[in-house]
């Protein structure tokens, strides 16, 4: 069976179709992706904190975009860089340790 796309159906097959390229490309960068949402026009991606985002974020390749305080979480904040039309974040927290 072939699947039929209308004009409502493409722009989320189209996103479907970039997020899972994106995710493959995210991979084979060794980013560990926590879930994906199709977003439109541009899906979004989570993936876990690591040393590369650190990277790029020295390297100015990925930037901060939020930041608050949770009580019992301590700092929080969010960072995000875009890569193949899609919108990838990632979430630091810096528990603070009560006495």
């Amino acid at each position: 069976m072939t699947p039929h796309v209308t004009r409502q159906t493409e722009p989320f097959v189209a996103a479907c179709a970039r997020a899972a390229e994106t995710v493959v490309m995210l991979g084979n960068s060794h980013f560990h992706v926590l879930d994906v949402c199709i977003d439109l026009p541009r899906p979004t991606i989570r993936v876990r904190e690591c040393e590369a985002v650190r990277r790029m974020i020295e390297r100015g390749d990925a930037v901060y975009y939020a930041r608050s305080h949770e009580p019992g979480w301590g700092v929080m904040r969010g960072g995000q860089f875009q890569l193949n039309g899609c919108r990838i974040i990632w979430t630091e927290s810096q528990r603070q340790v009560r006495p």
